[in-house]
């Protein structure tokens, strides 16, 4: 058996990935939490520099992770450092990042931060005006007459 000690950091990250995505597949997302959290601190030393694609795609899993148990506040967090990661890094919208978006709005209207929410999927929709999911989400959250 190999001591944990000796594992090297980048087959720690490569583990604690696949194993949080197996769980992630099979419904469990509390234990898919369980190890991608670990990655957050092992992927800044395994990768110092400026790439924060893994951190990014690490934060895409864990903000949907909390989005499925409804951990709203943690979803927030988690989905904002996602969508952090796409801006630091001046990537473009991709579904990954639409995703996030949804996942973030859906997390901050159910802490009642139900403007900010709305915001978000404007965003939405200044990019892809046709996306249904933000179109549902704008429909379902109107208030009052002169909404959104």
């Amino acid at each position: 058996m190999v001591k944990r000690e000796a594992i090297q950091p980048e087959s720690l990250c490569k583990i604690h990935y696949m194993r949080g995505r197996s769980q992630m597949f099979l419904g469990n997302y509390a234990e898919a939490i369980t190890d991608f959290n670990p990655l957050v601190d092992l992927l800044e030393v395994v990768y110092p520099d400026d790439d924060q694609s893994e951190s990014c795609r690490n934060f895409l899993q864990l903000a949907e992770s909390h989005y499925m148990l409804k951990q709203w506040d943690l979803c927030v967090d988690t989905a904002y450092k996602a969508i952090r990661c796409y801006i630091d890094s001046n990537w473009g919208w991709d579904d990954d990042l639409i995703k996030v978006k949804l996942q973030y709005a859906d997390a901050l209207y159910a802490i009642k931060l139900k403007g900010e929410a709305r915001e978000n999927i404007n965003n939405i929709l200044e990019s892809y005006p046709d996306n249904e999911e933000a179109l549902k989400r704008k429909k379902e959250w109107k208030k009052g007459l002169f909404s959104f």
